[in-house]
C-alpha cells in the first residue's frame, strides 16, 4: 500500500481533503484564483502563473490544513 504512515487509510487527520469537498467559501476563492481571465492574456487569479502541478499540490497543502481545522479546532 502507498502512503507510507499517514496514507489515506492509516491517518484520516492528515488526509488531504479534494477542493470539491472544502468549504463553500475555499473553494470559490480557489477557483477565482485558479482561473484565467482571458485565454489571450497573461491576466487572471493569482494562481494562474502556476504550472498545473504546482497548483494542485498548493490544494493539497491547502486541504491537509483544512483537515487539520476540523480535527483540531473546536
Amino acid at each position: 500500500m502507498s502512503g507510507g504512515r499517514f496514507g489515506p487509510d492509516k491517518a484520516p487527520e492528515r488526509q488531504c481533503l479534494p477542493v470539491a469537498m472544502w468549504p463553500e467559501q475555499d473553494r470559490l476563492v480557489w477557483e477565482a484564483a485558479c482561473t484565467p481571465t482571458s485565454i489571450l492574456e497573461d491576466t487572471g487569479g493569482e494562481l494562474t502563473h502556476l504550472a498545473p502541478i504546482s497548483q494542485r499540490k498548493t490544494a493539497k497543502g491547502w486541504g491537509r490544513f483544512i483537515t487539520h481545522l476540523r480535527f483540531n479546532d473546536p
